[in-house]
């Protein structure tokens, strides 16, 4: 009989170690791992009644949309230190229940569960988003954030500058953190961390883009059944604070155009008489300037895309596009300049010394030493001139629709929440309007109590 140390001594003289010893010998397939059965209980061919036969159980076949539920094989423990309390006396894992189900592409699926209602749960559950198109293979996420951002940036319908926004920000911004995760593993405590960090360094606009870019490329995986929803979803973002526009005073604009080289000086004034863009005056054409009606069309502008030749492309929006009225003062500019500097071949009106295109980074430096000449605020842009047209339409009563239609804004609500603190003058109007109506029946009913004379 063997001893105390060989286990729990059954009647003939042999422990239960020894029986299971035996038993292992005759099991070659002894230490497969849990989630792969023996090769003994591995699944016959389909017989023609559509059930899988096996000498130990018969089960049907799975249906892609009808999930099925099968009792797991036992699986032998393969040394005495899986001998716990979580086996039985022989070493043998408890009865499980193994869920199954195929996917629309005919992949099977399994998990195990401790419980049948467990198991029956999941599949109801798998089965019900299967009915609903919300499927979402559990393996189809292991894609990484940065490998399926860039397929979807590469795809995108975008114009050039927006392009160079998404990829710098994605790179710089959003590839540090998230880039190698694959997206299933992303969580929404993942990306408010990551904003987190962001919000220390950066202003809450570039935060905000940020975050929306990544937004864009989890709504797009989710619409390519990869995750089954938007960690971005529910995230904090930073606000941001709001902050009125104070136009440049007019003494302030004719110092910059006196502070600018003598060649850009018409530039700034059509900037200032219509709002024009930067990229819309620089790439102004002589056959968009109609001098007998004195309007200019607005439908294109000038890019400048690091590696590449400025090019025209269309403006920033459909509302962009537009017929300005120009005012005197910028048509004789304009005609001065025009005498003075012949356009270019393509017709710009508003070139460089070697007749090239003006670039924005060029003009950025000759517009700084103007500002700091002019004695202008620091941090004075040329798209201040914009906010300056705006207030000059404002302070002599265009309305909100005219103001809309003349800086090319895509809604009156933009116009509105930029510019609506300079209508305040419209409270003396209404008085004033109210008064002229009712004060004059006032003084002539003055002294009338219930239509009585006292």
């Amino acid at each position: 009989m063997s001893g105390p140390e060989d286990g729990i001594c059954l009647p003939g003289g042999r422990s239960c170690l020894a029986r299971l010893r035996c038993c292992l010998a005759r099991t070659p397939d002894r230490r497969r791992p849990l989630e792969q059965p023996p090769r003994d209980l591995a699944l016959p061919p389909r017989s023609p009644q559509g059930f899988c036969a096996s000498r130990h159980f018969s089960f049907p076949e799975p249906h892609p949309l009808q999930p099925d539920l099968i009792r797991r094989y036992l699986y032998v423990a393969s040394h005495k230190t899986n001998f716990d309390k979580s086996r039985n006396i022989y070493g043998v894992r408890p009865r499980q229940w193994r869920a199954r189900y195929r996917d629309e592409t005919g992949k099977e699926h399994a998990k195990h569960f401790a419980r049948k209602a467990d198991a029956q749960r999941w599949l109801d559950e798998v089965t019900a988003s299967m009915v609903r198109g919300e499927y979402v293979d559990p393996r189809a996420g292991r894609v990484t954030f940065k490998a399926y951002a860039e397929q979807w940036r590469t795809s995108q319908v975008h114009r050039v500058t927006p392009q160079l926004t998404i990829e710098s920000a994605l790179r710089r911004h959003t590839y540090p953190t998230l880039g190698d995760k694959p997206l299933s593993a992303i969580k929404p405590s993942d990306v408010q961390a990551w904003v987190k960090r962001l919000s220390e360094r950066l202003a809450p606009r570039s935060v905000i883009l940020a975050h929306g870019i990544a937004a864009g490329v989890f709504k797009a995986a989710m619409r390519d059944r990869l995750i089954a929803s938007n960690p971005c979803d529910g995230t904090g973002l930073p606000k941001v604070p709001r902050q009125q526009i104070e136009p440049l005073p007019t003494e302030t604009v004719w110092a910059l155009v006196e502070a600018v080289p003598p060649r850009y000086r018409a530039l700034v004034i059509l900037a200032a008489g219509t709002g024009m863009r930067q990229g819309e005056a620089l790439g102004l054409t002589v056959d968009r300037i109609d001098f007998l009606r004195r309007v200019v069309r607005v439908d294109q502008q000038l890019m400048s895309v690091p590696g590449r030749e400025s090019f025209l492309a269309p403006p920033k929006t459909a509302a962009s596009v537009r017929t300005i009225p120009l005012p005197q003062v910028a048509i004789d500019a304009l005609a001065a300049h025009l005498a003075a500097y012949p356009p270019s071949a393509a017709g710009l009106v508003f070139t460089t010394g070697t007749g090239a295109p003006v670039r924005r980074s060029s003009f950025g430096d000759v517009w700084r030493a103007a500002v700091k000449a002019a004695g202008a605020p620091p941090g004075t842009g040329i798209h201040q001139l914009r906010h300056y047209y705006a207030s000059l339409l404002i302070r002599h009563g265009e309305s909100v629709k005219v103001v809309q239609a003349r800086l090319g804004h895509a809604s009156a609500n933009q116009t509105l929440d930029t510019y609506s603190h300079l209508w305040q003058d419209s409270d003396d109007r209404t008085r004033t309007a109210v008064d002229s109506v009712l004060s004059a029946d006032y003084v002539r009913t003055e002294g009338v109590v219930d239509g009585r004379t006292p």
